[in-house]
Order: structure tokens, then C-alpha cells, then sequence
């Protein structure tokens, strides 16, 4: 008899994440048009078709109300053949809050562990989308990580109304 974690595993040698996170979120869940809070907006130009966009902000996301989130969990497929990207994202039109976006990205890097199957092989990238960031935020920024699967990456930023596809080459 194949157990719950064998056969994700088995079911998985010919599945990507995104048919995993598919699988896993329902369709009321996933975003299919612009990254867009409060204000801030992310481009998804130049970035594969081949992706699935949880918004971890809706009512009935994987995480409850109480929990930090960030705003969307994004698996994209690689560029050229190369590996999947699980991309955690937290939008902010103002300035940066360097403990609360940690925290909100950590917890999306927590939700993507439950969702996507650690066997697949993918690159990892927290971004932090605003519209300003004092020096010292900034600075701070650089001395934290956020860890995926014992994957440790310094969170990304980006302005607002920026590509994505800047950060993910």
C-alpha cells in the first residue's frame, strides 16, 4: 500500500508544481489578470504563461485570517529548460516595514512548502514590491533570509509597476 507522501512522490515524477498547486488550491484562489494591492502593481510581461498566481489575501487561501501572509504565491516556469521558480511576493505602495515583510514573506515561503512538492526541482525568490525605501530599511533588508526547504534567499525588491522578470534571471 502507497501512503499520502509516496504517492505525491510517485505522482509527481512527471508533474511540475504548478500542476501540484493547481491540484492543491481551488480555482476561486488563483489570480489570472495583474498583481495589484493597495496600489501597487507588479508587470508579469515576459514571464511564462506556464504559471499559477495564489492570491494568500482571499477569504478561504490556504492560510486563516490570523496568520502573517504575504500577498501572492507564484510558481512560473523556468526560462530555457531551467527549473521551476516559487516566487513569494508582498506588495507595498508606501514604505517598507523590514520586520512585518519578513515575517509576511517567511509565511509565504511556509505556505509553498504545504503546497509544492519538495522533489521538483525549483529556484526560490522573495520579493518585496514598494514604492519607497528609506537607506536604512534598505540596509536592513540585506542582512535577513528567508528559508525554503532549508534554501536560504535574501528577499528581492522591486518598485512598483516594475517586471517581475527583472529579478528572476
Amino acid at each position: 500500500m502507497i501512503g499520502p507522501k509516496s504517492k505525491v512522490k510517485a505522482e509527481s515524477k512527471d508533474r511540475s508544481n504548478i500542476q501540484v498547486l493547481r491540484s492543491r488550491v481551488s480555482d476561486d484562489r488563483l489570480v489570472t489578470g495583474r498583481l495589484n494591492k493597495d496600489g501597487c502593481r507588479v508587470s508579469l510581461q515576459e514571464i511564462s504563461q506556464d504559471r499559477v498566481i495564489v492570491d494568500l489575501d482571499k477569504p478561504g487561501s490556504p492560510l486563516s485570517q490570523s496568520d502573517a501572509r504575504c500577498d501572492y504565491l507564484l510558481v512560473v516556469e523556468g526560462n530555457s529548460g531551467g527549473p521551476e521558480w516559487i516566487v513569494v511576493l508582498e506588495l507595498k505602495k508606501g514604505s517598507l516595514d523590514v520586520s512585518k515583510v519578513t515575517g509576511q514573506l517567511q509565511a509565504g515561503a511556509k505556505t509553498a512548502e504545504r503546497l509544492t512538492d519538495a522533489s521538483i526541482p525549483r529556484a526560490f525568490r522573495p520579493v518585496a514590491a514598494v514604492g519607497s525605501v528609506p537607506k536604512g530599511q534598505r540596509r536592513a533588508l540585506k542582512t535577513i533570509n528567508i528559508t525554503l526547504r532549508g534554501k536560504q534567499e535574501m528577499p528581492r525588491l522591486l518598485k512598483c509597476g516594475d517586471k517581475l522578470v527583472n529579478i528572476l534571471r
